[in-house]
C-alpha cells in the first residue's frame, strides 16, 4: 500500500512540474476582412432584457471606436470587437421586437432577419410594512403594517404612482400607499374585496 502511495505521489509531482502561462489580458486578434463589405449576419442571444450581454456577427472593421450597434434607434454599450464579432450590453428599451443595425465608419447595415425580442424585467421591493409584524396600522411608510396583502394595483399620483393594497378574505381591508406623501391610509374595512380594477387613465 505504501509503495503504491509513493508511486501515485511521484506521478502527481511530475504532472505539476510543467508551468502553464495564463494571459490575464490576452491580445485580441482582429479578423476583419477588408476585401469584404460590412456585413451583419446574426445576433446572439435573440431575446433578453436590459444589460443582457450580446454578440453580433459579421464583418465590421478594425476599431471599436468607429462602431455602433442600434436596437431600433437606441445605441448599445459596446465592450469589445475582433472585427467579425462585436460584444455589448442591451440598452433599456420598451418591450417588443427590435431591429438591429450596425454602423461602421459611417456605413449603416441592416438585415431584416436580425432582430432582438426585448423583454422588460420586473423587480419587487418592500415599500411599506415589515416581515413577521402582521397587524392593521396606518402611518408613515416605516411604521405602517399589514396583515396579509392579497392583491395590489397602481394609480396615478401627483408626481409618482400610488399603490392600492387589498387584504381580502378574513382581513377585509383596502389601503392607499402614497410614497410621495410617505403615508399609508385605510380606505375601507367593510367589504371583502378581490382584485382591484384600474381604468385606462390610471386615475380611478
Amino acid at each position: 500500500m505504501k509503495k503504491s502511495l509513493v508511486v501515485f505521489s511521484l506521478i502527481l509531482l511530475c504532472g505539476c512540474e510543467g508551468k502553464e502561462n495564463i494571459e490575464l489580458f490576452p491580445k485580441v486578434i482582429n479578423q476583419y476582412d477588408a476585401n469584404k463589405p460590412t456585413i451583419l449576419a446574426s445576433i446572439t442571444p435573440t431575446y433578453g432584457g436590459i444589460n443582457t450581454p450580446f454578440i453580433v456577427e459579421g464583418n465590421f472593421g478594425d476599431s471599436l471606436t468607429r462602431m455602433k450597434v442600434y436596437f431600433d434607434n437606441k445605441p448599445a454599450v459596446l465592450v469589445n470587437t475582433n472585427g467579425c464579432t462585436i460584444m455589448g450590453l442591451v440598452p433599456k428599451l420598451p418591450a417588443g421586437r427590435k431591429q438591429i443595425s450596425v454602423v461602421c465608419k459611417g456605413d449603416s447595415v441592416v438585415t431584416d432577419s436580425v432582430t432582438f425580442k426585448y423583454e422588460q424585467t420586473k423587480s419587487v421591493k418592500t415599500c411599506a410594512g415589515a416581515f413577521n409584524d402582521q397587524k392593521d396600522q396606518d402611518g408613515d411608510l416605516n411604521t405602517a403594517r399589514f396583515k396579509e396583502v392579497s392583491n395590489i394595483a397602481t394609480v396615478k399620483g401627483n408626481n409618482s404612482d400610488n399603490i392600492i393594497a387589498v387584504e381580502s378574505w378574513w382581513n377585509s381591508r383596502v389601503s392607499l400607499i402614497s410614497p410621495e406623501d410617505n403615508q399609508v391610509v385605510t380606505l375601507s374595512t367593510s367589504h371583502s374585496f378581490g382584485t382591484p380594477a384600474v381604468d385606462n387613465t390610471r386615475e380611478k
